[in-house]
């Protein structure tokens, strides 16, 4: 599990800077608009139609066979690198019984694979748009794509919380540990 928490989180760092290359070629094409998987709040038709309208068939191109390829291997890296990096973190930690705790606790180890399953499905939504164009894109499927692109940011959130946590309880417990040791 250490392994591919590692691996997985080297994989996700390097993607993410290729990801802010093919974001700027992206902004190029589309003049400056966002694209469809960074919009946290989803978008509308109206918006879906003017981003595939600026993005033209050259940024259209480079979306579906540049873009989306390199997502086929991102949602995949920051799930094995935050589900299991926040569980190895979070292993022997006092461990309540509480529902609620309990809850959470699953929510949280479960939030990374379920963003990657939102991006995939996404991305699948997203190439029906590119592929659909501007003047026969519908609204029912850019609701769809909008309200999965929503989903794996909410997800994506809960994620990324709960590993920001994990590294703080992992540092206070180091620290604490230290200073008993003294």
């Amino acid at each position: 599990m250490t392994r591919l928490a590692a691996g997985g989180g080297i994989v996700a760092i390097l993607l993410l800077g290729i990801f802010v290359f093919v974001r700027r070629q992206l902004a190029e094409f589309s003049g400056g608009l966002e694209g469809f998987d960074g919009r946290f709040g989803g978008y509308s038709v109206d918006e879906a139609r003017a981003l595939l309208s600026a993005l033209g068939p050259d940024g259209i191109a480079y979306y579906a066979h540049v873009q989306l390829p390199l997502d086929l291997i991102f949602p995949l890296a920051y799930a094995l690198a935050l589900g299991f990096g926040t569980i190895l973190l979070m292993r022997g930690t006092a461990r309540s019984e509480n529902r609620v705790a309990v809850t959470l606790r699953s929510v949280v180890y479960a939030a990374p694979f379920l963003a990657a399953i939102f991006d995939y499905w996404e991305n699948w939504l997203v190439w029906r748009m590119l592929d659909a164009g501007a003047q026969d894109v519908t609204k029912a499927l850019v609701d769809e794509a909008s309200r999965t692109t929503t989903y794996k940011w909410v997800f994506l959130a809960i994620a990324l919380a709960g590993f920001g946590i994990a590294v703080l309880r992992g540092l206070l417990g180091s620290r604490r540990g230290a200073k008993r040791r003294e």
